[in-house]
């Protein structure tokens, strides 16, 4: 499926798809309507780029993206959906939006359609293995936090603490290593079916601190709901997404740079995206190689992506460089924030 012949073919034809707005600037936006009013400004493209931005509902992507929030679907069915509508597509995906997906509920095939009904999302059943749920391992972990101070000396408050629900066991041995020592370790859930387990002890052997970061069940994304703001850093590890918090800025955290596939897929499966993505990896070799791959990914999916610079300083990551000097990290990250937004607003000018 070639994506990028689809985004020129929608952006050329794009009135097939939806009615012009009532100033000639762009197209009706099917998500809120605006456009219809005298003084609606509809949907408008940014220059030079595929991607489209309503202002009245904030939605920002490509126009693929645009079909894909439209109807409630995946990214790549609407993409399918738009090619075959658009009569670029070929017979594979004619057959699977024939049989998958028209035959469960109509597309919208255009805006003001008068009989166009939002389709039931075809699933395919998908065999998982059986999740261990730590819900009640990491509530009791929270009631114990108050009996370690690690999260103050790594910078980070009581309150960002508690806003990620994190906790304390002082004698935690790994359940699925049999005859694990137990460790004091600072519990960092990830979801109620995986956390991170961080030895807390100081002067730790090299042995003990090749296990000091010990994760436990499914390893995904860190702190996901930050996808739905409208400027999102992305970092490495779970503290460097926490950090960003501490001084007021949203970061989603991979966990592992081999995680980065998640967070595509992430992208794939949803609707909503940010209007503005920050790469800000760990300030090494692992880091800058997967910024200029994540880098590759986004701009070919018509994603805003700003690399951040000189945002650690000589530190490798956020959380050093939030103990180190709280108040140049919070300017360097304002900084790289307010050059993003800029450069972005720049496209509508």
């Amino acid at each position: 499926m070639d994506f990028q012949q689809i985004r020129e073919e929608t952006a050329r034809r794009i009135f097939e798809l939806y009615p012009p707005d009532n100033q000639g600037r762009g197209f009706i936006c099917p998500l809120c309507g605006n456009g219809t009013g005298d003084s609606g400004d509809g949907v408008t493209f940014i220059k030079d780029s595929y991607r489209v931005h309503c202002f009245k509902c904030g939605f920002s992507g490509d126009i693929i993206s645009l079909k894909a929030r439209e109807n409630n679907c995946s990214y790549k069915d609407a993409a399918r959906v738009l090619a075959v509508i658009l009569n670029i597509g070929n017979d594979y995906d004619k057959k699977y939006v024939d049989k998958k997906l028209l035959t469960a509920g109509k597309f919208n095939l255009r805006a003001d359609s008068q009989n166009a009904t939002l389709p039931q999302i075809f699933s395919p059943h998908i065999i998982e293995e059986p999740k261990i749920d730590y819900e009640q391992f990491i509530l009791d972990a929270e009631k114990n936090l108050k009996l370690t101070d690690y999260h103050l000396k790594r910078g980070l408050s009581w309150e960002t603490a508690h806003k990620f629900c994190l906790g304390f066991v002082e004698n935690w041995r790994h359940p699925k290593i049999q005859n694990a020592p137990e460790s004091s370790r600072l519990i960092i859930p990830i979801n109620n079916y995986g956390y991170l387990a961080r030895d807390v002890r100081q002067n730790l052997s090299e042995k003990q601190k090749k296990y000091s970061k010990q994760k436990v069940g499914s390893s995904n994304l860190f702190n996901v709901d930050a996808l739905s703001s409208e400027i999102v850093f992305i970092v490495e590890g779970e503290f460097d997404a926490m950090s960003f918090y501490e001084i007021g800025f949203n970061a989603v955290a991979l966990g592992s740079i081999s995680n980065y596939k998640k967070l595509i897929d992430i992208f794939f499966g949803r609707n909503n995206f940010p209007a503005i993505i920050i790469l800000a990896l760990d300030n090494d070799k692992g880091g800058r190689s997967t910024t200029r791959t994540l880098k590759q990914i986004f701009d070919n999916l018509g994603f805003y992506n700003f690399i951040a610079r000189d945002i650690y300083g000589a530190f490798k990551d956020a959380n050093d460089a939030l103990v180190d000097n709280r108040e140049k990290f919070s300017d360097a990250v304002q900084k790289n924030f307010d050059t993003a937004r800029e450069n972005f607003l720049r496209y509508f000018r």
